[in-house]
């Protein structure tokens, strides 16, 4: 999605309805908040969707974290 500040994002398709006028309604929350993390570094994370995984550090912090960079603790 483009704006007119030249900025751009993304959403999940599944986000967006049509609200009674015809506008864009948000269908649930979401953040677009990413958390980074270091190789080795443990987190909790959420069943993934769309590719991300929302995660929590031991700290607090939380953001999503890319499905492809997460594996099963040993």
């Amino acid at each position: 999605m483009a704006e007119a500040a030249g900025r751009g994002g993304w959403i999940p398709d599944d986000l967006p309805r049509q609200g009674a006028q015809g506008e864009p309604v948000a269908a649930r929350d979401y953040s677009a908040m990413e958390l980074s993390v270091r190789a080795g570094e443990t987190v909790l994370a959420s069943p993934p969707h769309h590719g991300w995984a929302w995660s929590r550090r031991d700290n607090g912090e939380e953001g999503g974290v890319p499905e492809r960079v997460l594996a099963p603790a040993r």
